[in-house]
């Protein structure tokens, strides 16, 4: 089946949902499917045919033609791979096929060589199983095949959805304690979560609080890192200025000054390498900066020491070397990088620290919403439990009215009963079909409402509905039931009848669901005429095959046997022998020729490959010259009789078609005359048209023979041994039409026939 509708891209699981919503599966046979495998069985010509449904594990056959089993394993089967494609799958061998070539239905029991199955899809898209035909050799399903298999699954998906309507119909919930249940369930499980989103935002607020401490502690940590490389470097700058000023003033006490920079010098650098000894850069800044600032401070004790024992004129040479400058800029580097390390760390732990505060902040709010959201919302639902349930009586009220309304629109006709089998709704097509009002139905008996009949015998058929009451369980309709209207037309029904209950369980009563069948058989009228065409186009396939196999194995067994002789005894043959073999030769290969001339013009027809080309025409020379042409091929053994009686030279015609046209009817009529018989050709004329007749006075045609005369290798019944393939009248045929023209014939048997063609001007 090809749906409208694009298949939906969800889950299995909402399909075999909609699958179980049709309460269909492992349910009684029904003749209306039944009917539907017999006709895809018959359409194909297939030992098997089946509608199947794929649930969870399985096929189950819901109707079958050829096969035992009621169900088989999912996996590996054909159906479950047809249901995948959006239309009809086709395997003509299974052998061949690397999707099935391994499958054990396929190289063990039954043995599958062919598969076409069409998906049967719901209303929503969903493919639910297949209508399919099997075969057990190899072979090709041909178009008109195809077009009827589709056909018949769109009605096994229409009569799926109607099953379904009903089994909605009858097995509505009941949905108060089931919405009781899911009421204090939904309530229990907010104020779970209102109580567990709070210990969680609590949670949340509490680690995020203390990871915000941490990263303050790195801040905290990282500012002391720089001002300690600050004061190193201050206190460096400060020791460089106390040792000059040592060296110019002499003064003793600049010594103690100078021995406390050293001091604090040291101090900040042990700090330093304690707060930075998780960084292994800042380490070996650190372990390169530490040779650089001893050789600064050996130095400026080197200066101090010269002072005191040589005065000041003594460190001149000291002072302002090239090499302490490059000295003094190392250590300022060194200095810098750390301090730039530090700042890169401390803007990184700076944006962490805003981050985890922002995000302490977003965990608490949310929280808080989501909790009143919570509150809300259960507010909410109280508020409409309070309501259904104040509701609820007015609800079953909606619901009778509801029913009353899906009685009315539904698209079959639909009678509902009580357990007294007394008539208690009808809806509008019911009343239709009947002929009864619901008003005038109500509380009669389905009996004399529901009239059924046997449409071959016009005997009364019993009511379903006292089955259905008696055992609980849906009932269908056998094949050939009619529903008698009130005014006493018959037509045939398609029906099911299904027990109703409460939501107890308690049966209440049953609701049948039918619909005029008059389509339906209609339908099956035009798949038996499908059916009789493949029959028709079989047997011209085989009538083919059988004249190809006379037309062509008896010439070349004449040319094979001519030539044996010939290359055999060729010495003992006679010039005239020889001459007389060649003939045989010859006429054969021209009669091969003539056959797939025909065949190859017949199929130009068929394809619309055989055109009209109209061409300036003497009719009078044409028609002439092609007497004398068949003349000539026959010999002496006939005479052809050409009268002309047309006034015009030059018509508009197309001298191929018209040439296939004549010779092929001349050649007829010479074939079925007796030796030494005339045939008469006639040209006649007018203003509109012109009229070739051609009469012989043969063996005549047969009555019954005629309807079929033109069809494709027909051949009367009385040629007997004549020679011919059945292709020349239907040649005619194609090229008189190309003219718009008309042919008649008219035959006596063992009179003769007259042929006349009409073509206009």
């Amino acid at each position: 089946m090809v749906a409208n509708k694009k298949p939906p891209q969800h889950s299995e699981e909402q399909r075999l949902q909609v699958l179980h919503e049709h309460h269909i599966l492992d349910t009684a046979s029904e003749p209306i499917f039944d009917r539907f495998v017999r006709a895809a069985q018959e359409v194909c010509q297939t030992p098997v045919a089946l509608i199947s449904l794929v649930d969870e594990k399985r096929l189950w056959f819901k109707a079958k033609i050829g096969m035992d089993a009621s169900d088989v394993p999912r996996d590996g089967s054909f159906c479950a791979r047809a249901i995948e494609q959006p239309d009809i799958l086709i395997v003509p061998n299974a052998q061949q096929d690397e999707r099935f070539a391994q499958n054990p239905f396929v190289n063990c029991d039954p043995g599958i060589r062919f598969y076409a199955g069409v998906p049967l899809k719901s209303h929503e898209g969903y493919a639910l199983g297949t209508l399919c035909v099997v075969d057990y050799k190899p072979r090709h399903l041909t178009a008109s095949q195809i077009h009827a298999l589709r056909d018949l699954s769109r009605r096994v998906s229409v009569e799926l959805q109607r099953r379904r309507a009903i089994a909605q119909l009858i097995h509505k919930p009941t949905n108060g304690y089931k919405a009781e249940k899911h009421f204090l369930r939904q309530l229990t499980v907010r104020f779970g979560l209102m109580i567990a989103i709070t210990l969680g935002t609590q949670l949340g607020s509490h680690i995020s609080n203390t990871r915000v401490l941490e990263g303050e502690d790195w801040v905290s940590h990282t500012l002391e890192a720089i001002s300690d490389i600050e004061t190193v470097n201050a206190e460096l700058a400060n020791l460089q200025a106390t040792t000059q000023q040592y060296v110019i003033l002499g003064d003793p006490q600049t010594l103690a000054t100078y021995d406390q920079r050293v001091n604090a010098i040291q101090l900040n650098l042990r700090e330093l390498r304690q707060l930075t000894r998780d960084n292994a850069y800042q380490q070996q800044n650190l372990d390169q900066l530490q040779p650089v600032l001893d050789q600064e401070l050996a130095y400026l004790e080197q200066i101090i020491t010269t002072r005191e024992t040589g005065g000041l004129p003594s460190v001149t040479s000291l002072m302002n070397k090239e090499d302490q400058r490059v000295l003094n800029s190392a250590i300022r580097n060194y200095l810098m990088q750390m301090r730039q390390e530090e700042e890169r760390l401390l803007t990184q732990r700076l944006a962490r620290v805003e981050s985890k505060q922002e995000t302490a902040a977003l965990v608490s709010g949310i929280g808080r919403l989501v909790v009143l959201g919570i509150i809300f919302t259960t507010f909410l639902m109280i508020r409409q439990e309070i309501k259904r349930r104040n509701l609820a009586e007015e609800n079953t009220e909606e619901q009778r009215e509801l029913l009353e309304i899906t009685l009315s629109s539904i698209g079959d006709a639909v009678v509902v009963t009580d357990c007294d089998r007394h008539v208690t709704s009808l809806n509008p097509i019911a009343e239709a079909l009947t002929g009864w009002t619901e008003e005038e139905a109500r509380h009669h008996s389905i009996d004399e409402v529901l009239k059924l009949v046997n449409l071959e015998t016009g005997e009364s058929v019993e009511s379903p509905f006292q089955t259905t009451l008696a055992t609980a369980n849906i009932q269908t309709l056998a094949t050939g039931v009619g529903l008698q209207h009130r005014d006493g037309t018959i037509i045939p029904i398609d029906d099911s009848c299904a027990p109703i209950f409460n939501k107890q369980g308690v049966l209440r009563g049953a609701v049948m669901v039918f619909r005029d069948a008059t389509l339906r058989v209609q339908a099956e009228a035009e798949i038996q005429h499908v059916l009789q065409k493949e029959k028709e186009l079989s047997e011209l396939k085989s009538n083919f095959i059988s004249m190809v196999s006379h037309d062509i194995r008896t010439p070349l067994t004449i040319i094979l046997t001519s030539i044996e002789l010939l290359q055999n005894y060729i010495h003992k043959t006679t010039e005239e022998q020889r001459e007389r073999y060649f003939q045989r030769i010859r006429a054969a290969i021209k009669r091969i020729q003539e056959f797939l001339s025909d065949v190859l013009l017949v199929s130009k027809a068929d394809s619309g490959a055989l055109k009209y080309e109209p061409a300036p025409l003497d009719l009078s020379e044409f028609c002439s010259d092609l007497t004398e042409e068949v003349q000539l091929s026959t010999g002496n053994s006939h005479q052809i009789v050409f009268s002309n009686q047309c006034a015009y030279q030059t018509v508009q015609a197309d001298p191929k078609l018209l040439h296939h046209i004549l010779i092929n009817l001349l050649s007829n009529a010479v074939k079925y005359s007796p030796e030494k018989g005339k045939v008469y050709f006639d040209l006649e004329c007018t203003e509109q048209q012109i009229q070739f007749r051609i009469r012989d006075e043969g063996i005549g045609i047969p009555e019954e023979d005629l309807p079929q005369l033109f069809s494709v290798f027909h051949r009367a019944s009385n040629v007997g041994q004549i020679a011919g393939t059945g292709l020349g009248l239907s040649i005619v045929k194609n090229c008189v039409e190309l003219h718009s023209g008309e042919i008649a014939v008219s035959s006596k048997v063992n009179q003769g026939t007259t042929f006349t063609v009409t073509l206009p001007i």
